[in-house]
């Protein structure tokens, strides 16, 4: 009898035949990129990405579907493998058999680090989570107001290691009843105001709450991210079956959102409408100023993520070209810089990133300074990540120094940062160029959005770069 493991191998084969046998009737005459360049594409950008630390990753492509194999050693690594899967260019979908091998830790150990990580977290400290551990794999209960916040929760659990599931069951609850024309309107101005997608080849339809999402998108994606918006206050379910993803419009609809000019008055309130959908940020009077395209945020919050988040939130909202932010964090419930500074070294032990690293806090007020070495720009901005999200601090100063085995030729990172340029679905590498000069990359170049500017950052450091030089600009009209 066939083992229950080798079964699933050979169902998920069986899956993905059938998936592009009859890939002419349900999908689209597209000219893919060719599969095993796409393999090469995704094993490439994985063996650059500072964040998964194994080479146990077996990539197989056929007519654009990607299976991932193998096995990492905590479940944030194996989301960010799925990720650099979804956005590579040419990838119709992703199925994930990747195994997690998580560091062997009691149960109770973890739903202890669990439950102090929930309590920390200045927006979710309050809520009532339910956590139960099996041989590492968590249930989560308990209910909530949003499905905003049932992400938070499952955010900040994925971050303790030790960890191989997570089955969130966390109930939500509105507290207002809302209209089909009014969940319709909520989704349509949230896909219109999203700089991940473009939304118009989207279709959405809602009927007693429940959300259906047709048309046509241009990346797997930009699929998946319509899905996150539709998220919105009173829906019941979301379908994104009959949401397509179309290759070919890629480009063209690269080519209208560029296009499209936006004015000041929109920009603002996308802005403030997106403030609404995120609860880090909605619990503060955060004001939103927008002169020629540029973004100034000002207002007091209580803690540092959540003016980050509104930075974010701004960043990502089509049609800003830059974002100037002037939240004050201010909390009056401040820990002494003994319990802070506790809660500081607790949150870098339980990371399934950062424990192993020597660093330095020093704190003074809820100012946070980081010194000492991490092996990775990954982990530096990971542990800057990790202490923002504690309650009480209010700034951070990252003096963190990165020291690598071995550092690569200029040479080496230019090719490296241009080959994980090309391949990514977010943007257009072909307009961009990059040089390097005693390891610190150069970006020139346009891009569409703000956003874009971002990930092409990321993109240059997780290539190798030590630092980066970003001249890159965006498009503000119809240029092409």
């Amino acid at each position: 009898m066939l083992s229950s493991k080798v079964a699933k191998i050979m169902l998920i084969s069986l899956i993905v035949n059938l998936l592009v046998i009859s890939s002419s009737s349900i999908l689209w005459a597209v000219d893919y990129s060719n599969d095993s360049d796409i393999t090469k594409a995704i094993e490439r950008r994985l063996s650059f990405d500072q964040g998964i630390r194994s080479n146990n990753i077996v990539v197989e492509t056929n007519g654009g579907i990607v299976k991932l194999t193998g096995s990492v050693d905590n479940i944030l690594a194996s989301e960010r493998a799925i990720e650099i899967a979804q956005t590579t260019k040419g990838v119709r979908s992703v199925i994930d058999m990747i195994n997690i091998n998580a560091v062997k830790r009691e149960d109770e150990e973890i739903s202890s680090d669990i439950l102090y990580a929930i309590k920390l977290d200045p927006i979710i400290e309050s809520l009532d989570i339910g956590v139960k551990v099996a041989d590492g794999m968590v249930t989560l209960t308990g209910i909530v107001n949003s499905f905003a916040q049932k992400v938070i929760v499952e955010k900040v659990v994925k971050g303790v290691k030790g960890i191989k599931s997570v089955d969130n069951q966390i109930s939500i609850i509105e507290k207002l009843k809302r209209s089909d024309a009014e969940i319709k309107a909520d989704i349509e101005g949230r896909l219109k105001d999203d700089v991940l997608i473009d939304s118009h080849f989207i279709n959405v339809d809602v009927s007693d709450g429940n959300v259906k999402l047709s048309g046509a998108v241009g990346t797997l994606r930009e699929r998946l991210r319509a899905g996150y918006d539709a998220r919105v206050a009173g829906i019941k379910s979301i379908d994104i079956d009959n949401l397509k993803v179309d290759l070919s419009k890629r480009d063209e609809m690269r080519h209208i959102q560029s296009s499209t000019l936006r004015s000041d008055v929109d920009i603002k309130k996308s802005i403030e409408d997106a403030f609404i959908y995120d609860p880090r940020v909605n619990l503060y009077d955060v004001k939103v100023e927008v002169l020629d395209h540029v973004v100034t945020l000002t207002g007091t919050v209580d803690d540092l993520n959540s003016a980050q988040a509104a930075q974010n939130d701004a960043i990502n909202t089509f049609g800003v070209w830059s974002v100037n932010n002037k939240i004050a964090v201010k909390s009056e419930t401040l820990p002494d810089d003994s319990k802070l500074l506790e809660n500081i070294s607790k949150a870098l032990m339980r990371d399934p990133y950062l424990e192993n690293f020597d660093m330095k806090i020093s704190l003074l007020h809820g100012k946070a300074t980081l010194s000492g070495e991490v092996n990775s720009y990954f982990n530096k901005r990971r542990a800057e990540y990790v202490v923002s999200n504690i309650r009480g601090i209010v700034n951070v100063q990252n003096n963190l120094m990165v020291k690598t085995q071995e550092k690569d030729t200029d040479s080496i990172i230019k090719e490296n940062i241009e080959n994980i340029m090309s391949w990514n679905s977010y943007i257009n590498g072909d307009n961009i160029k990059v040089t390097v000069e005693d390891g610190i990359a150069t970006l020139t170049g346009n891009v569409n959005s703000l956003y874009e500017s971002r990930i092409a950052e990321e993109m240059a450091l997780d290539g190798g770069a030590r630092d980066i030089i970003n001249k890159l600009e965006i498009k503000r009209s119809s240029e092409k």
